[in-house]
């Protein structure tokens, strides 16, 4: 039955009143333990640079807090936090931000998680937001973490975002960009921070601001005075050595070859003044080295003349090449190289330019035994300059080739080498270059860290080439990883950085910004910065150059056209797919696709739409792995969604369900292959013999819930309060994790079952099996423990629940699983506590799986220092039955890098990776037990469901996987994981099982067993 408006509206009033009832009481409670709080750090000081939202601005001078009213505060406040009230958890994390040991990290995840755990049971707000802020600013000190300062940049935002004036976020936002070297971001923040007040903070931001306005390396005339000249060379290495042998040499060659012998002696003794404070620190030698060469010929005149010659080409060719790629001067490097016999240092870089020149002309074949020979010829003691350039073009050479860990070293050597030579913006392009290696290895906290170091070496060089080119790369990556509050931020960043460059580099970042503002639904300000890359393009002399942008401007174009002119949209963006396939630009033309088919949907062309996501999977497919790695295809997954979504809409507007369900299953599809699971077949719906199910869309404010049973389809809309209901799902969770059997849980339980399966349970009458298939905005609802208040009984009492990837699903083989017997158990791996300082050893572990082992006949149990990586990724291979008691680690930003934490293997590896599981072969693995936390914990997006470990099994092959949605507490898991092994040996099914063993706990007389909190917290999921 449907649910009418004012009924839904006025459960959700009691719902709020009983929650307002439940914690009203606590109110001054609260009150009073702030004001407590804030009167501790007024006196005794935070401790921490971040400001906190209950002391926007402490006072200068701070003293020392006696630790036992510290103490008893955290008491009191631990006692309200631990039933379940928000504020209490939110001003706990902060006493721990507070007053742990500057150290410590540990006290500092805990704060974190806090935080996020107030979020999820009351919402975001600017002070939470901004307290987040602060404590990733705290971990990124402590824990060294650059990821950290990424995402203390993305809550400062959101803070500042929600509440303009709040002092504590405005100081955290400029804090943050400020640390993370985002040098005129931040000095805008400090501006703000200024504007608002407050005695420390105007202090403070004053001397920021000072800090951040220097200016750019200024170079002397080249008839400066020597000292003038060497201290030049002191301060801007990099720069001096690149005016000596592009500019100075070449202009004394062309001086010598026209007889104008004075102006010859000024360069020859400008280039010898940078060349010996080059050389002095000791540096690189390669301007005065070639200083040599030309004195040491000077009382030849052939010769001379040879050498003026051989410079004056090389100055020649190095503008042409830095000028205009797309006419690279091969036969002028070339020719240079064999006049050059009287300086091998000039003889070697006219080598290395003409390697370069083979790049640029798409003959990367030819270039690499160019490089592969000065990389063992080059003194790199002597000249770190030209080896750390061959390492640079190396690296390069491996990247393009999708080969990152042979590129990888090369990069590592260059950045020494530029170090060595004192070349700080080369050496930040190596830091940039090693993060985009490392970040395809899918080593993201190592790729930050190296993004972080690199923008740290280009601080003082704003507004160069190499600085855009890092930050262009970085907007990327966390675009990708769902911060788009700091990816704007980096934008805006780089559309101050690409400032001083040409411009098609002024372009390139005003169009990204575009294209962002526009996804964010900002489209007056994307369309502002179209319109200012409209005469720079004009400008660009590079035809190729030109027409990748001008691709790129059409693609941002059609994304402020599609919401009001699809069919222009999508129009437009026909050349632009065509023109991008032909020049394989993989990440443009997958843009391109996924607008085109938003604008197709808009216009009603749902084939077409739906033909452009398919392409776009397709190019995904093709990739190698290095490139299409898991983030790419969740950010395509989102992508895809988006579409689907729409599609889904449009056929429900027209009245057909089945093809509505359809488009959701087809946005369930993976982009990509694994070895081998549960595929969704387009076409073929149905729920299996005996089953019934049903599939869910959460779709801004409109819920669809598509019943199924054998192949007939029924479809209930109902209009929602989108945010409201993501919200309750989450609260739901917490508060069960919390182990909050209250009147509040019960009522939340209860709404959750009456919005989402009262209106289908007439169609499930009679099926004792359903089958579950819902959104990642919904997938953290507990469903086993939704209530049914007129029958008084829990959803788990009336079916056998399993959570399935998509009804259209077809199973994976299930190759040599029938003959394949052996049970796996795993317990406490022995994991190196300096890498997981957060976590602890699990004992009590051991006992409880030996005990479970030990009803199967020739299980192995691994534990301890048995359990490495190594011995783990066999055993999933091989085993029909794999059980995991020890520590899984969740990722809610990239639920791809969630992990098993395990013993260090040979190689050092102490982890294994959903990633990692998604690319093996499970096919043989009936059954997957992770008895562990968040194992099954919800990610976004429309497979968020089955994102994590449980998804990785599933996708490579296992045929189920048993895992939990909270922390679980050990005492009632194991209560749980023996009633589950007890039924799975009798009867081979493990959805049945678990209910068997959920009723037997919620009929036992203990009260604590009983509750759902004991028995809810895990679920099956898979066939």
């Amino acid at each position: 039955m449907r649910v009418p408006p004012l009924r839904q509206n006025v459960l959700l009033i009691v719902v709020a009143l009983g929650i307002g009832v439940a914690w009203g009481w606590r109110g001054s409670a609260r009150s009073d333990l702030a004001g407590d709080l804030a009167a501790l750090a007024s006196r005794g000081g935070t401790g921490i640079t971040p400001r906190l939202s209950i002391l926007p601005d402490p006072p200068v001078r701070s003293g020392t807090v006696p630790a036992r009213q510290v103490a008893a505060l955290v008491r009191r406040l631990g006692t309200l936090a631990d039933s379940g009230d928000a504020r209490a958890l939110h001003l706990r994390a902060l006493a721990d931000l507070m007053w742990s040991s500057p150290r410590e990290v540990r006290p500092v995840d805990r704060a974190i998680e806090w935080l996020h755990t107030a979020e999820r049971l009351e919402g975001g707000s600017a002070a939470l937001y901004s307290d987040l802020a602060a404590a990733h600013m705290v971990r990124a000190e402590r824990a060294q973490s650059a990821y950290d300062l990424v995402l203390a940049i993305q809550f400062a935002e959101q803070a500042v975002a929600l509440d303009p004036r709040s002092r504590a976020g405005a100081y955290n936002r400029a804090l943050a960009l400020d640390r993370f070297h985002l040098r005129y971001q931040a000095a805008e923040a400090w501006q703000t921070v200024l504007a608002l007040g407050g005695p420390a903070a105007v202090a403070e931001a004053r001397l920021r601001l000072r800090s951040l306005q220097s200016g750019g390396p200024r170079r002397p005339a080249a008839d400066a005075p020597a000292a003038a000249l060497a201290a030049f060379a002191g301060r801007e290495p990099q720069w001096a050595r690149g005016w000596a042998t592009d500019t100075l040499l070449p202009a004394w060659g062309t001086a010598v070859a026209s007889g104008d012998s004075a102006l010859a002696t000024g360069r020859l003794r400008a280039a010898a003044a940078l060349g010996g404070a080059l050389q002095s620190r000791p540096g690189d030698g390669t301007v005065a080295q070639a200083v040599h060469d030309i004195r040491r010929v000077e009382a030849n005149p052939a010769a001379l003349r040879r050498l003026a010659g051989a410079w004056a080409e090389y100055g020649a060719a190095a503008a042409a090449l830095d000028q205009r790629r797309e006419q690279v001067p091969v036969a002028l490097f070339q020719r240079v190289r064999e006049q050059a016999r009287g300086s091998p240092v000039l003889r070697d870089w006219a080598e290395y330019h003409y390697g370069v020149s083979l790049f640029y002309a798409g003959d990367a074949a030819a270039a690499a035994p160019v490089f592969v020979r000065l990389s063992s010829a080059v003194d790199a003691g002597r000249f770190p300059a030209l080896a750390g350039r061959t390492r640079w073009s190396l690296g390069t050479l491996a990247l393009r080739g999708g080969d990152y860990a042979a590129a990888r070293p090369h990069l590592a050597q260059a950045i020494r080498l530029f170090e060595q030579a004192a070349e700080a913006e080369n050496r930040g392009a190596m830091q940039a270059m090693l993060g985009e290696v490392l970040f395809a290895l899918g080593q993201d906290a190592e790729a930050y860290t190296s993004m972080h170091a690199g923008l740290a070496t280009l601080r003082p060089h704003g507004r160069s080439l190499r600085r855009h080119n890092l930050l262009f790369g970085l907007v990327h990556y966390t675009t990708v990883e769902g911060l788009n509050h700091a990816a704007l931020a980096i934008q805006s960043e780089d559309i101050a950085a690409a400032a001083a460059q040409g411009p098609g580099v002024r372009a390139e970042a005003l169009l990204s910004r575009a294209r962002a503002l526009a996804a964010a639904g900002r489209y007056s300000g994307a369309a502002a910065d179209v319109q200012a890359s409209v005469p720079l393009l004009d400008s660009i002399a590079g035809p190729r150059q030109r027409a990748w942008l001008g691709a790129d401007q059409r693609t941002a174009r059609a994304a402020l056209q599609v919401p009001t002119r699809p069919h222009a949209a999508a129009a437009a963006l026909d050349s632009v797919v065509a023109a991008l396939r032909e020049d394989v630009a993989v990440e443009r033309l997958l843009i391109a696709l996924t607008q085109r088919a938003e604008a197709r949907v808009a216009v009603g062309d749902a084939r077409g739409g739906a033909a452009d996501l398919d392409s776009a999977a397709q190019v995904i497919g093709r990739l190698s792995g290095g490139v299409a790695h898991a983030a790419l295809r969740a950010s395509m997954l989102d992508a895809r969604r988006r579409v689907f979504d729409r599609l889904a809409l449009l056929h429900v507007r027209d009245g057909r369900p089945r093809d509505a369900l359809l488009a959701l299953e087809r946005s369930r599809a993976p982009v990509s292959g694994s070895a081998g699971g549960a595929r969704p077949r387009p076409g073929r719906i149905g729920s299996g013999r005996g089953e019934a199910a049903v599939e869910y869309a959460l779709i801004g404010d409109t819920l669809l819930a598509f019943a199924v049973a054998d192949t007939a389809v029924w479809l209930e809309r109902r209009t929602v309060d989108g945010d409201g209901l993501r919200r309750m799902a989450e609260a739901a969770r917490t508060r069960l994790e919390l182990r909050m059997a209250d009147g509040a849980t019960s009522a939340m339980l209860a709404r959750l079952y009456d919005v989402l399966v009262r209106p289908v349970q007439g169609y499930l009458a009679g099926h004792e099996r359903l089958a579950v298939v819902v959104d990642g905005e919904l997938a953290a609802v507990p469903f086993a423990a939704l209530r049914d208040t007129a029958r008084d009984r829990y959803l788990v009492e009336s079916h056998v629940l399993r959570l399935a990837p998509a009804l259209a699903a077809e199973p994976g083989r299930r190759r040599g699983a029938e003959g394949r017997t052996r049970a796996v158990f795993v317990a406490d791996p022995a994991f190196r506590p300096a890498e997981f300082p957060a976590l602890q050893r699990l004992p009590e572990a051991l006992p409880e799986t030996r005990a479970l082992s030990a009803a199967y006949p020739g299980s192995v149990l691994l534990s301890g220092d048995s359990a490495s990586a190594r011995r783990v990724r066999a055993a999933l291979a091989s085993s029909s039955l794999f059980h995991f008691a020890g520590h899984a680690v969740f990722d809610d930003a990239r639920p791809e890098r969630s992990y098993l934490v395990l013993t260090p293997d040979a190689s050092g590896a102490g982890r294994l990776s959903a990633e990692q599981i998604d690319d093996m072969d499970l096919r043989g693995l009936r059954l997957v037990v992770l008895a562990a936390c968040q194992t099954q914990r919800s990610g976004s997006g429309r497979s968020g469901g089955f994102a994590g470990l449980s998804g990785a099994m599933l996708r490579a092959g296992a045929g189920g996987v048993v895992g939990s949605l909270w922390r679980v507490d050990d005492g009632l898991t194991r209560e749980l994981m023996t009633g589950f092994h007890d039924a799975y040996r009798a009867t081979g099914d493990a959805a049945a099982a678990l209910r068997q063993a959920q009723l037997r706990l919620l009929g036992s007389p203990d009260a604590t067993l009983r509750s759902p909190a004991a028995w809810s917290g895990f679920r099956y999921a898979g066939e």
